[in-house]
């Protein structure tokens, strides 16, 4: 009976008992019950290398069985993980329904059957293009707009190129804003932020090996309850399955090509990335697909125009992006904007009369195109903004001497200061006004 205690508590012992020693123990307990009998004898039989047996029937009976507090309990790092299901005692268990018992959110087979969002439009006219815009804020002229909806009509990703604050990453939001997707959702709008060592399993796709590990785990502990014809079928059904789509974690980039309707995907500055990059982009922004080596091909059977994700490939011009990628897309040029949108942006943005917003935008228009200055990095819009901002905040009046003080939210480099301050700075005072 000791030694039976001994195995309910799991009292921990200064050497692991041997076979024989299990074997002697086995034959002498007569009070096991047959399932902790049958626990025991699986783990004599199958775990020769488990240095503790006792801990299988530990996990068995620990929720009968009361440990006395003076006692040594087991370490749980020793503990298996995995814990067989209450459910599942039957001989005849079919392992393809345990497997598919969780469906996870970024499957295959999850994405695949996602319904369309209510007030959807996969391709908005050119007048809802621009109410959208205008009703939030975001001011572009009608060429810009004419070319985004040619690419809405085509299915064709776009590249946009410009300067840093200039709006780029924005219109991607802007455009999902106008088909009636939500932008907090990662099923409606995907954003990718490239770094210099981006890999295609952060891009596209990778295989979920916490989740294929803890399922052959499970199968492993119930292995115990199956015959042999039985065992021989999860076997097979598991190792068939090592790669099923239930293990395939799809990135932002392939949850697009996936999901059945339109999405819009953000690609922020991919010109971070190393020139190889632009090769794993190629066939899903072309075929709207990707092979999966171990799987196959992911993503849409053919290019279809109407439901082809949208792709937002934005652009700082730090390096060329590779021909074949730029061939696919449809090209964007953004630029600091032209004085009257401007005025528009921050009188939106700031909540500024028109007379003052039309003063800052005015500055900051000259300031861009200065003879003398030669900036390294211009203001942007972004920085307008704040700088308009941070004067209304401040109470401080709308005079170029005042948004020239405000220079720290819009001189972002020393060789820009210097050059503002020796262009426009007398005797330790700004000058209140900027020339020509």
């Amino acid at each position: 009976m000791e030694d039976l205690n001994l195995v309910k508590t799991g009292r921990r012992r200064h050497r692991a008992r041997t076979r024989r020693e299990w074997d002697e123990i086995r034959r002498n307990l007569s009070d096991l019950t047959e399932y902790e009998n049958e626990v025991l004898a699986y783990a004599l039989r199958k775990r020769p290398d488990f240095p503790r047996p006792e801990y299988e029937v530990k996990r068995v009976v620990e929720a009968t069985v009361q440990a006395p507090a003076h006692v040594e309990t087991v370490d749980p790092s020793y503990a298996p993980v995995s814990r067989i299901p209450n459910d599942v005692h039957q001989s005849d268990l079919n392992i393809s329904e345990l497997l598919q018992r969780q469906n996870h959110t970024r499957s295959l087979e999850h994405l695949q059957k996602l319904p369309v969002p209510v007030g959807y439009n996969p391709c908005p006219s050119m007048e809802r293009l621009k109410k959208s815009f205008l009703d939030n804020n975001y001011f572009l002229n009608e060429d810009d707009i004419f070319s985004i909806h040619q690419a809405l009509l085509t299915g064709r990703p776009i590249k946009v190129d410009g300067p840093p604050g200039t709006g780029k990453s924005e219109l991607a939001r802007q455009i999902a804003i106008a088909m009636g997707l939500d932008v907090d959702n990662p099923n409606h709008f995907g954003e990718l932020f490239c770094t210099p060592d981006i890999t295609k399993a952060e891009a596209i796709y990778s295989w979920n090996d916490a989740r294929r590990l803890i399922d052959m785990q499970l199968v492993s502990n119930l292995s115990n309850r199956l015959d042999g014809e039985s065992l021989k079928k999860a076997y097979v059904e598991v190792s068939d399955n090592a790669y099923s789509p239930r293990y395939l974690d799809l990135q932002a980039l392939m949850r697009a090509c996936v999901i059945p309707y339109r999405t819009v995907v953000l690609v922020d500055e991919i010109d971070k990335t190393y020139h190889e990059f632009d090769n794993n982009l190629l066939e899903v922004v072309d075929k709207n697909r990707f092979v999966v080596p171990e799987y196959g091909p992911v993503g849409r059977a053919k290019f279809d125009p109407k439901t082809s994700p949208i792709f937002i490939l934005t652009s700082n011009n730090a390096r060329a992006l590779s021909g074949p990628l730029v061939r696919r897309c449809k090209a964007m040029f953004y630029d600091y904007l032209p004085e009257n949108l401007e005025e528009k942006v921050i009188r939106a943005k700031a909540e500024m009369s028109s007379d003052d917003a039309g003063l800052i935008a005015h500055f900051f228009k000259k300031v861009r195109i200065h003879k003398s200055l030669h900036l390294q990095q211009p203001p942007s819009t972004a920085e307008v903004i704040e700088t308009a901002k941070a004067m209304k905040l401040t109470n401080l009046e709308i005079t170029e001497k005042n948004i020239l003080r405000m220079h720290t939210h819009w001189i972002k480099y020393r060789i820009d200061f210097n050059a503002v301050e020796s262009a426009f700075r007398s005797d330790n005072e700004w000058n209140d006004t900027i020339p020509e």
